[in-house]
């Protein structure tokens, strides 16, 4: 569960440090794409890959969710939510 992951900055002010600390196999964080360009160069060393999902602008929410459906091999659960 999400809740019982230790914190690791916020959206605004990532600890890359932290994140890199827990070896994700990606991270997923804001689209706005000076963050997210700012946090993968921040980690590049450890080749962890960035990917930008906002999950609240309604003209591209579906493909967000699509997305992280394909990204998790959880493509059924994306279509039900999204139905």
């Amino acid at each position: 569960m999400l809740a019982e992951k230790p914190a690791v900055g916020t959206w605004s002010a990532p600890d890359s440090e932290a994140i890199v600390r827990l070896v994700p196999d990606i991270i997923i964080t804001s689209a706005n794409l000076d963050r997210a360009t700012k946090l993968e160069e921040s980690i590049k060393p450890a080749g962890i890959a960035v990917l930008g999902l906002d999950f609240y602008r309604d003209n591209i929410l579906r493909s967000e969710m699509k997305t992280l459906g394909f990204i998790l091999n959880r493509n059924e659960e994306a279509d039900k939510y999204l139905q």
